[in-house]
């Protein structure tokens, strides 16, 4: 697994510098900036690097909403500089039609990075209106590239976003068109082909957590399996995404009662998680306090199972015991001694 936190201490060091006025006018160093940016608010949604203590979620907004603002204030200063005319007389279809030739990528990254930051750290709705004009930014541009991978993240988050808000069949929908697109793309590449089992990962994985909400357990344990699978193939065993497909299958033996099957996937998730691990970041703790905890519920259910049936063993042996006296018409002295 690559080391995370010594990449965002990297990219953290590098941001301390900002663009000058006469860089705002250097396309190159303009998309440089950006591709620093777009990097380092990922490793903040979603690795977490960040220190103890702070927030995923707003340091990811704060970095995107700075590679946004590079972006716009870069395409004012060469469309003032083409039409010379200040940017409030800027004609918004010329605007529009800039960003969508010149940074559709670098822009639909940032709305994702911008919605996806507010669906996975927020608990409340309150923002889902915000994060779903964030996705359909993002998408229309991805679909103004054709961009397949792409598209087929933004539907996946969109799936995500209806998940939440309880629209069960929604989400299913958006997962599956996810998943679909992303079974269609033909990689050439051995990068491709693992990219390819990568994201089919994502949408499995996701598939299974929403059956498993919906208490469609086989279902459930089918897609993660494949997730499961995808994620090994597509990373490695020990990657941080296999243990998303564990956990999930931890919580789905759960509701099956197969409570041996659900220690051995958490148990296997917490190596996992300890493994990427790095001193003084957050990262995965929240994940390893719930596994933990959940190690700790199954062992204590597995122990109480283990108790209850030993204790029915004891009285069955007793019941047979005295049902071979009585035959034997030995109980009743028995019992008067």
């Amino acid at each position: 697994m690559g080391d995370y936190a010594a990449a965002g201490e990297v990219l953290e060091v590098a941001m301390t510098s900002k663009l000058s006025d006469e860089d705002l006018a250097d396309e190159e160093a303009v998309r440089a900036k950006v591709a620093d940016l777009l990097k380092l608010g990922e490793l903040k949604w979603r690795y977490r690097v960040v220190e103890e203590g702070q927030s995923p979620r707003d340091e990811a907004v704060h970095v995107l909403e700075e590679a946004q603002h590079y972006i716009n204030e870069h395409i004012f200063r060469i469309l003032e500089a083409e039409h010379q005319s200040p940017r409030h007389e800027i004609d918004e279809a010329k605007l529009a039609k800039h960003k969508e030739e010149m940074w559709a990528d670098e822009l639909s990254e940032c709305c994702q990075g911008l919605a996806l930051a507010r669906l996975i750290f927020n608990g409340h709705r309150e923002e889902d209106d915000t994060i779903h004009d964030y996705l359909q930014q993002a998408l229309r541009l991805r679909e103004s590239m054709r961009h397949k991978p792409k598209m087929a993240d933004t539907h996946n988050s969109l799936g995500a976003l209806a998940q939440r808000q309880k629209s069960y069949t929604k989400a299913e929908a958006a997962y599956r068109k996810s998943l679909d697109t992303r079974l269609s793309i033909s990689p050439v590449t051995d990068k491709e082909r693992a990219e390819k089992e990568q994201a089919c990962a994502q949408s499995y994985t996701s598939l299974g957590n929403l059956y498993l909400e919906m208490d469609k357990l086989e279902q459930a344990l089918e897609s993660l399996k494949q997730a499961k699978d995808c994620y090994v193939k597509g990373f490695h065993e020990t990657h941080p995404k296999v243990a998303w497909a564990l956990e999930a299958e931890a919580k789905v033996y759960m509701k099956r009662k197969d409570l041996r099957a659900a220690q051995r996937c958490i148990d296997e998730a917490i190596d996992i998680r300890r493994s990427a691990q790095a001193d003084g970041k957050e990262l995965f703790n929240k994940e390893l306090e719930k596994n933990h905890a959940a190690r700790s519920e199954i062992t204590a259910r597995r122990s109480e199972l283990s108790t209850k049936f030993q204790q029915t063993r004891k009285k069955a042996g007793m019941v047979t015991k005295m049902a071979t006296l009585k035959a034997a018409g030995l109980a009743q002295p028995l019992l008067e001694k």
